[in-house]
Parts: C-alpha cells; structure tokens; sequence
C-alpha cells in the first residue's frame, strides 16, 4: 500500500475552508455592528425616559428627536451590515439617512393631527365598569391596572366605541357625601354639622366652598348631600375620612342622625277570593 504525501490535499478543501472562514468573519462582524446598535438605543432609551423626559414640560420635539436618533442608529448599524456583505452603499446611505430624517420632520408636525387614544401609561381611566391605572398601551391591548390589584386587558378595538373618563387631566373632583337624615332633627343643625365636617379636613377646598343641599324630603327621612372639592389625587382618601367622621357625628348626637328604612304594614282581616 503506497503512503499519501504529506503534501496532498483534497481539491476545493482549501477554498471552502477559505470562503468559510471569510463569511465567517463577516458575520462576526455584522453581529458586532448590530449588537452596539441595539446596545445604544437601550442607552439612549433610558436616558429619555428617567433623565430627559421627566424635566420637560412639552415632551413632543424629545421624543420625536429621540425616536429619529435611534432609527439613525439602527439604519446605520444595517448600512454597515449591507457594506460587510460587499454591497455598495455609497449612493444607499445618503438617501436612508435622508429619509430617516424626513420622516422624523413629518412625524413631529403630523403626529398632533393623527387620532390616539385619549390617555396614556400611568393615567387613572375608568373604561365602562373598570377602573385603574393604565399599565401600558400596545397596539392590539391596553393594560389596565385595577385598584384591587388585577390586571385588565382591554382590547383597543372596544376603546374606541366604549365610554372613557380620563382622571388625569382633572386637576380637582368633587366629593359628594350622601346621607339620608332623620326629619326628628333640625335640618339647619345637621347642614351645619355637616358643613363643618367638610371645612375641618385640610384636603378639601376652600374654593369653590364646601355646601350642602337638601335633595328631597319623605316622612321617613330627608336626602341631603354635603358637596366639596378635593384635590385629584386626595379624592379617594378625602371621601372615605370624610364619610368616616360623619358617622362619628352620628354616634355622638352632635345634631345630625341617619334615618332608619320606614316599612308599612297592611293588615287585612278578609283573603280575597279567587
């Protein structure tokens, strides 16, 4: 059996171990372009939301100014992807660069006239019968945090044709405390304690003044409602103390009483035949 040379080799071993080896390197560098580019739109990311966003009262040219820096990061980390693989890209790189920054421009004078939901992530909404925080907005749901600690996913096909109250732009509410008080009393004494009620908590409002309003009067008790303003973020908080130290007044007989539920009984000494 004769010995192979030392010097022998397969045919088209070599070239293939050299086209691997090129393409590998290419791709080696076309992962290193690609993962600094992500890595720096995560930078820029949370520099804006934890540092620029926060101290800027009109957010609009920033977030637009952002969005455009990162397209321009990835557009270039993908040009420079395309020049590894041998295309030329000396005519391709101006005009996406170009049309990167067209679009910003667009973007930044069209957005206010395109249609969008009426709230944002961390707004107080109520959407029919849920209410919370939004929790985030994507573009198939919108995520509603509850205020006893569910999760609502609301499809944002149902938002559109559904009723929304946004909290978020009410600066102040109103407080509305209604009581059903027994006729026994003086009402002047019960519209004062109850006015006074309102005017002792430091959360509500001195303007407009707090007041109370007689609704209707039965026999067996008269609809009052003591009315204030509160701040929007006190307004869960102010109306349950408020409610609590109205019964306190009512336990201590300091001039107002709640009215107990009047039933009548019909007696009737004959059945009525069939």
């Amino acid at each position: 059996m004769s010995k192979i040379p030392e010097s022998y080799s397969l045919p088209g071993v070599t070239h293939i171990a050299a086209e691997l080896n090129k393409f590998g390197m290419i791709i080696v560098h076309s992962l290193y372009y690609l993962i600094i580019a992500i890595i720096l739109i995560v930078l820029v990311h949370k520099f804006a939301q934890k540092i620029l966003y926060p101290r800027l009262a009109n957010k609009r040219f920033a977030i637009v100014l952002i969005l455009a820096l990162q397209t321009l990061v990835l557009v270039s980390a993908l040009l420079l992807v395309l020049g590894q693989l041998g295309f030329d890209i000396s005519i391709t790189a101006p005009v996406a660069l170009l049309l990167v920054i067209t679009a910003a421009v667009m973007i930044f004078f069209i957005a206010p006239f395109l249609p969008s939901l009426p709230f944002k992530r961390g707004n107080m909404v109520e959407i029919e019968d849920v209410q919370g925080n939004v929790d985030a907005v994507t573009p198939i749901f919108t995520h509603i945090q509850t205020f006893d600690g569910r999760t609502v996913f609301i499809p944002n096909s149902l938002i559109w044709s559904k009723k929304i109250v946004n909290y978020h732009f009410t600066p102040n509410r109103r407080v509305e405390l209604k009581l059903n008080v027994s006729p026994d009393h003086s009402l002047a004494d019960a519209i004062a304690v109850l006015t006074d009620i309102m005017r002792s908590d430091e959360r509500v409002l001195d303007d407009p003044a707090p007041a109370t309003r007689i609704n209707s009067a039965r026999a067996d008790g008269v609809d009052m409602v003591g009315l204030c303003w509160v701040k929007n973020a006190d307004f869960l908080g102010a109306r349950s103390d408020l409610y609590i130290k109205v019964v306190n007044a009512t336990q201590s007989d300091a001039g107002i009483s709640l009215s107990l539920e009047g039933r009548r009984v019909v007696l009737s000494g004959e059945v009525a035949s069939r």
